[in-house]
Order: structure tokens, then sequence, then C-alpha cells
């Protein structure tokens, strides 16, 4: 028997035990036909704005993907045929759509699978940390309880492999935010060379708005590492991403420091869909998508 609360001892947010019932209600009904949003009924299917945030952790880019590789479970045979990326629209709770488009599936069936089949994917528990230290104290925590861990920003892997079936799930949705539409200065920054010296002579000169003292510029080893490098590349600022934060965020405040005539303007390079992780798969392995050969050649 894990002791859950040892590790919420260690955790700023309290570690939650998965429950089947509220994976239903958060993360799979709105998919359901009967009972789906006016924003879902518009668009025709259910954004991952309506998922990702969820309190329980556990929400995926689609309902199957709570199942192996996204294509078992009992959301198998909703697949509309050569739908991109095998897209899950809707189901029914209760036979409703008289088309009879989409296949009907009772509460009863999809939390037994969950709970039951040898396909579901859910996690043991979901950690949201809020900070390194809370990193650390999960992942010596799963090592200390022979758990193996899954990471997750937005639940947008195709594959399904951030989720996994009796992992210690690391939702990193609360960890801290940089370049912010609200506050672009926290996270973009421009690199200059000053001098000469063995270092290069590098420093960024953008300060950070809403400190203490407005002139104080804004040092950081790992900034200053960041810009040697930038520069290096003949680019002139870098932006600096949390591992929770998604492509939306970091998109707007390149438009948000863009709107100030008085900033040299900047273009930011990303995946197309706005809830995918900005700092963590799609920079960090250049996409999934097979098709294009994404991977091989790291294009996104």
């Amino acid at each position: 028997m894990i002791d859950w609360t040892a590790l919420s001892s260690q955790l700023t947010t309290p570690v939650q035990v998965t429950d089947v019932n509220l994976w239903l209600q958060q993360c799979v009904k709105p998919f359901d036909y009967v009972s789906r949003s006016d924003v879902s009924a518009s668009l025709g299917a259910v954004s991952n704005y309506e998922l990702f945030e969820q309190s329980s952790g556990l929400c995926m880019q689609s309902a199957s993907c709570a199942f192996t590789n996204c294509t078992s479970g009992p959301f198998r045979d909703a697949y509309e045929p050569f739908a991109p990326l095998g897209n899950l629209a809707f189901y029914q709770s209760v036979q409703l759509d008289p088309n009879g488009v989409f296949p009907v599936l009772t509460d009863e069936e999809i939390t037994m699978a969950a709970s039951l089949s040898e396909d579901s994917q859910l996690p043991a528990a979901a950690v949201h940390p809020e900070h390194p230290g809370d990193v650390s104290a999960a992942v010596r925590f799963a090592a200390d309880n022979g758990l193996k861990v899954s990471v997750k920003t937005s639940g947008h892997n195709w594959m399904g492999s951030s989720t996994r079936k009796g992992t210690l799930l690391l939702n990193l949705s609360k960890l801290r935010k940089y370049a912010l539409p609200e506050l672009p200065s926290g996270g973009i920054f421009e690199c200059n060379t000053v001098g000469a010296g063995d270092d290069g002579g590098i420093v960024v000169v953008e300060p950070r708005v809403g400190t203490m003292d407005e002139d104080m510029y804004y040092f950081s080893e790992s900034v200053t590492a960041a810009c040697k490098i930038a520069l290096a590349r003949g680019k002139p600022a870098i932006m600096r991403a949390g591992g929770g934060q998604i492509v939306d965020e970091g998109l707007r405040a390149v438009e948000e420091w863009n709107s100030d005539p008085s900033r040299p303007p900047f273009h930011a390079m990303t995946g197309a869909a706005g809830t995918v992780s900005l700092a963590g798969g799609w920079l960090a392995s250049g996409g999934l998508g097979g098709p294009l050969n994404m991977r091989k050649y790291g294009v996104g």
C-alpha cells in the first residue's frame, strides 16, 4: 500500500489519487454528444482548452487517449475512417443522434473499462508541482516506492505517452511560467555584447518589469548561457518558457512584445495548436507527425 499522504506532506499541492468517476466527469463527459457544450457543438469537436487544466490532471486531448495508443478501450469504434490522427469527435451516453453517427456508451461501460481493462492507461495518482522542489520530491517518492513516472503538460500526445498505467503522473500545468502576454519581459530577453572578455562579454539588457527596482537588470546564468548560443547563431534574443507553458501563451507574449514600437520585433516559430507544450514535446523532439517525417527532419 502506497502512503500518498507521505508524498502530499512534501508537496505544495496535495497528490491526487486517481478517481475514475472524476476522470469520467472532467475528461470524458465533454465528449458526450448528449451533454456537449455550446462551444463543442459549434466546433464539432472538443477543444483541449476545456480539458487540460481540469483539477484531476488526467485529461488527454481525446478521451480515447486514456487507453493504449489512443486506439483501444471503449472508444476504439468511435473513430471516423481516415480522420486525421484518429480524432474522436463524440459518443452518446444515451441514443440521441437519429443518424447513429456516434456510438452509444454508458457511463458504467466507460468507468469499468478505465478501472479494469488491460488497455487502461490511467496513472495511479497525479501531482501538480509548482516549483522544482515539488518535482524532485515526487520523483524521489516514485523511486522509493517502485513507481514509474509519466509527464504531461496538456495531454496533447496522440500516442498517449503522456499518461501511463499505474505511474505517478507529473502534471506540469502549475509550474512557473515566464513569457506571458501580461508580462512579456518576464521571459523575452534581448542579448547584447558589451566589451570583450573571456566570457564573451554577453549580458541580458532587458529589465524585468514589476520588480522593486525597475532599473535593475535581470541576470541569470541560464539566460546568459542561452544568449551566448543565440548570438553565436546570429539571433538577437531568446525566449524563456516554463515546463508547463503552452504555445498560445508564448505567441501572445511575442505579440504583446511586438506591440511596443520601442522594442525590436521578434518572430517565434512554434507548432500550430495553441495547447501544445511550448517548452516540452514540440521543441524537444521536433513534432510527432509520422507521415510527414517530422521527427526525422525536426521541423515540428
